[in-house]
């Protein structure tokens, strides 16, 4: 079987996309630089519904790149090697139970509903994912297809990786924990470590509330700026990348605003958490298809 190739490499996004995102996010580091704890304080209500919702659902496209990757290897699987088409099947069954199972499970951790009303929407979106890459990714060739399928797997992997690294090492206390516990008080992003750690994780305090910067949430919501990979598997799409990538990046907006009224992060964390996946995805991007070559045939 033939199949053309679905968009010329290039980068993925417009020069004048990037510089809005960019412009966005060090306007919101500076301001959370000068203001974090102030904004923090107006923002915080715990009983948000708003914040219970996006805390669910936030994070899900980390997990529904995965079923985007299985999707891809599946369909675009090598037909001629048996050996590497069933490796490549193996790869794709593990990433689609393990997208499917965080997806079902991770809203139950946040909001109190049933579970399984819960993981019903969350297999929901999974299946809606992976139809949707397999019908977009047709004309697609497998050379393009496997490209996507690694970068869509190894964004979430990194991303997540460089966030909890940075927040061990970091341990700055959560808002929720500063405003709720006797001896914790705030602490600049800048400041790395936390002087009055011991003591109170001595008194009961768990070391979970030392892990605000950056926001793993917010990380993980940016990688629904992947939707513009749709746009790599569809000439249809390829004029609507800018747009794909710019929903995805309102998404974790949302989900950084979300984060902030719960009281989990500061506006320093959640923006530097949305830009380690930004550079992340663009980063993979150029590796991957930055650099002009002919498209084969699959």
């Amino acid at each position: 079987m033939t199949t053309t190739p679905a968009t010329p490499p290039g980068t993925l996004i417009g020069p004048r996309t990037l510089w809005i995102i960019t412009g966005i996010l060090v306007t919101l580091m500076v301001a959370g630089s000068i203001w974090d704890y102030a904004l923090s304080q107006i923002l915080f209500a715990p009983s948000s519904t708003y914040g219970a919702v996006f805390a669910a659902f936030g994070e899900a496209p980390a997990f529904l790149a995965l079923v985007m990757a299985s999707a891809l290897l599946i369909r675009h699987r090598n037909r001629e090697r048996t050996v590497i088409g069933v490796l490549q099947i193996i790869a794709a069954t593990f990433l689609l139970a393990l997208g499917s199972a965080a997806a079902a499970y991770m809203p139950s951790r946040y909001l109190e509903a049933s579970p399984v009303l819960l993981a019903a929407i969350g297999l929901a979106l999974v299946a809606g994912t992976f139809v949707a890459t397999w019908r977009l990714s047709a004309q697609t060739s497998r050379r393009t297809a496997m490209r996507l399928a690694l970068i869509l797997f190894l964004v979430p992997f990194i991303e997540i990786l460089l966030v909890n690294i940075v927040k061990i090492f970091w341990e700055r206390p959560r808002m929720r924990m500063i405003e709720e516990t006797p001896g914790a008080h705030f602490m600049s992003w800048w400041m790395p470590g936390f002087d009055g750690k011991d003591a109170l994780m001595s008194a009961g305090i768990e070391g979970e509330e030392f892990k605000s910067f950056p926001s793993g949430h917010t990380a993980n919501a940016a990688v629904a700026m992947m939707l513009a990979m749709f746009a790599r598997m569809s000439d249809t799409l390829r004029p609507r990348a800018n747009l794909l990538f710019a929903i995805g990046f309102v998404w974790a907006l949302l989900v950084a605003l979300s984060r902030i009224i719960m009281g989990a992060h500061f506006l320093t964390d959640v923006t530097m958490g949305l830009t380690l996946t930004f550079l992340t995805i663009l980063i993979a991007d150029r590796l991957a298809f930055g650099a002009p070559s002919k498209e084969i045939t699959a």
